[in-house]
């Protein structure tokens, strides 16, 4: 039996910008209870923004200058095999 990512992933999920900020962020922490937020630019995946990412930062520091970006990220698409992830 083939489980798919798909039918584990969020649906709805909360994206931030690049050019978002620190304090955009923790006021999205805080509305959503959430840790971390994928920053999209364009519709497209570029990185990854979370807690630990922020925190001592200045609240106008841009999300571009702490994320992690997509290229140092390990990633999969919704049709992929649970188990193989």
């Amino acid at each position: 039996m083939s489980v798919k990512v798909s039918e584990y992933m969020t649906k709805k999920v909360i994206t931030v910008s690049k050019d978002n900020t620190v304090k955009d962020v923790v006021e999205l922490l805080r509305e959503t209870g959430h840790n971390s937020f994928p920053v999209v630019e364009n519709g497209k995946l570029i990185g990854i923004v979370s807690v630990q990412d922020i925190v001592g930062r200045d609240d106008n520091e841009k999300v571009e200058n702490l994320m992690t970006k997509r290229e140092d990220m390990v990633v999969t698409t919704p049709d992929a095999n649970i188990m193989d992830v």
